[in-house]
Formats: C-alpha cells, sequence, structure tokens
C-alpha cells in the first residue's frame, strides 16, 4: 500500500468537511453536505480527480437540507444516488435521489411503514429493486441503536418493516458496509446494542 496526500491546483472556500457522505463516478468524486467551521453544510462540492480542481456543484430540485450523520449510496443499476436520513439539528426520516448527469434532486415520498427518523445509520443496496435501512439512532441523544430494519422497495416506491434472523449482530450504529459480492456483505465496527464500540466483522448474506 502506498498513501499519498494530494495536493489541489485550485481550492474551493469552506470544503473542509467532517459527517458527510461522499462517492466517486468515474474520474470525480463528490461530496454532499457535512460540518465544518462555518456550520452545518446542505451542498455538493466535486474533487476532479485527474486536475486536482475543486467545484462547487450547482444542482436543481428540491435538495435536502443542510446535514450530518447521513447514509448515501451509489445505485448498482442506474446512476442514481440514494440519500437517507441525517442530523439536521433534528434527526430526519427523509429519502432523495440524485442524478449526477443532471445535478437533479428528487425527494421522494413513499409508501407503506415508513422507519423513524436515523441518524449514524446505514441503507444498503441488496438488488436492483430493494434498499436496505439498517441501524442508526434514532435520536440524537440515545446511546442504543434501532432495533428496526426496513427496505426501500424501488419499483412501487414503498417502505416495507422486516425482520432479520440473528438481527443482533447486525444493530448498530455508525457502522461500515461493503458489499463482497451479489448475496454478500461485511459489516464492521459501530456501536452495539450495550451502547459500547465494537471491532468485529459481521458477514452478512441476503
Amino acid at each position: 500500500f502506498e498513501c499519498l496526500s494530494l495536493k489541489y491546483n485550485q481550492v474551493q472556500a469552506n470544503i473542509e468537511r467532517r459527517w458527510h457522505c461522499g462517492w466517486c463516478l468515474g474520474d470525480v468524486f463528490y461530496i454532499h453536505g457535512g460540518w465544518n467551521n462555518a456550520g452545518p453544510q446542505d451542498n455538493i462540492v466535486t474533487l476532479n480527480l485527474k486536475s486536482l480542481k475543486w467545484d462547487v456543484l450547482k444542482t436543481k430540485g428540491p435538495s435536502p437540507s443542510k446535514r450530518r450523520w447521513h447514509s448515501a449510496i451509489k445505485l448498482s443499476n442506474d446512476s442514481r444516488i440514494a440519500m437517507y436520513g441525517g442530523y439536521d439539528g433534528k434527526p430526519l426520516k427523509d429519502l432523495f435521489f440524485f442524478e449526477p448527469e443532471t445535478a437533479n434532486w428528487t425527494k421522494v415520498n413513499p409508501k407503506g411503514e415508513e422507519p423513524t427518523t436515523r441518524c449514524r445509520h446505514k441503507i444498503y443496496q441488496i438488488d436492483s429493486k430493494r434498499i436496505l435501512l439498517m441501524g442508526g439512532f434514532e435520536t440524537d441523544r440515545a446511546k442504543v441503536p434501532s432495533k428496526d430494519f426496513h427496505i426501500y422497495h424501488m419499483d412501487d416506491s414503498s417502505w416495507e418493516k422486516v425482520l432479520i434472523p440473528n438481527a443482533f449482530f447486525l444493530t448498530r450504529a455508525g457502522q461500515e458496509i461493503a458489499r463482497l459480492d451479489d448475496h454478500n456483505a461485511i459489516i464492521t465496527a459501530g456501536t452495539d446494542l450495550n451502547g459500547k464500540p465494537t471491532s468485529d466483522f459481521i458477514l452478512m448474506r441476503h
């Protein structure tokens, strides 16, 4: 392994971030939201990985509020980004899709059994039609993660509360999840049901 500190050719003001979301598409790295010394942020800043120049993306549509501790994923079956929840002074339970090609935000008004508010949670794409919401805190002062799991069905824009066997292994906040293949993912670290940090690795099959 080799780690290098990149020297930017152009720097935009107010790009420093923490507790944000990020994703990479082609030669462009995107950052949304987060906090810095100027307070909460709601914009998208991009870094061109070839020119090493930062830019502030001008977006359209109903955009998410200024927030941190939210979760975003690049969908595997199209170019959109899905984003859920976070904290903007209060925990949130809103769902957005972002289309990078048009820089357009869409706020979703789903039907079904909607999840509670979440921050420090994760969303994960199960397949081309389903997104799993797992873990996180229901309030900013909570010490124990949510035990509820929900699936968002993209074909009819609906939420479904689901029961997962041995879910206590997956019940955590501030965790990371990485896809291994079409049927397996690794979940690691976070805050467990006892409100304590954990460093274990869990294999989730779906």
